[in-house]
């Protein structure tokens, strides 16, 4: 038996990863604007009128919001090129590592997107190690609150998250490709080598010295 047929809008995100996977996977908003609360149980899920995926939701009230996951869009493509280091001695006792990574990102849809790239930024964890990000420009704290107040929405441009970790949300239209490039320096003590790891927390990190 139908007890109701809803249309609700949804709200698309697009989201890569890309050191880890250039696959770009697509999220999905939705929000119960309808008379109806929805039952907890088993969903399928369709995309342009084809059928993705099947899921479970929970029980939904009226006003409230899901997010789903739509799997990967084969739509927008995503390169990331070896990254570039360079090295130099600065005045004193410092080195200087400078790391270039330059990502590549196709629209190939007949519709505009927003999407978020995500990247590490390493993190030192000794006083003696200076980081610092060059590229891209950092949106200020400030500024992101004034967004999200004014719209409930994160602003164009980039931001570093609690675990230093870049995100890069950018703008696409139909047929449009980004070149991004993320650039950032080290400065370390001239007589210590630096070694990288990543952390249980998933967060770039440097590795103390071994004295």
């Amino acid at each position: 038996v139908t007890i109701a047929t809803l249309e609700l809008d949804s709200t698309f995100y697009y989201a890569c990863v890309p050191k880890k996977n250039r696959n770009v996977f697509l999220t999905a908003e939705i929000k119960n604007t309808s008379e109806f609360p929805l039952l907890s149980g088993n969903a399928s899920i369709y995309l342009n009128s084809a059928f993705s995926s099947t899921t479970s939701i929970e029980r939904i009230d009226i006003g409230e919001t899901i997010k789903r996951s739509l799997g990967t869009d084969p739509g927008i493509k995503v390169e990331y090129k070896p990254v570039k280091s360079t090295y130099e001695k600065k005045l004193g006792v410092v080195s200087s590592n400078v790391y270039e990574q330059v990502i590549l990102v196709k629209n190939n849809k007949n519709e505009a997107i927003v999407m978020t790239i995500y990247e590490q930024i390493p993190k030192s964890t000794n006083e003696n190690i200076n980081i610092k990000l060059i590229l891209p420009e950092i949106r200020e704290e400030s500024e992101e609150k004034t967004a999200k107040e004014h719209d409930g929405k994160d602003k164009i441009g980039a931001k570093l998250n609690k675990l230093n970790n870049l995100e890069w949300k950018i703008q696409l239209a139909p047929d449009e490709e980004k070149e991004l490039t993320v650039k950032w320096s080290i400065d370390y003590p001239q007589n210590e080598s630096l070694e990288y790891y990543e952390s249980e927390i998933k967060e770039a990190a440097i590795k103390p010295f071994k004295f």
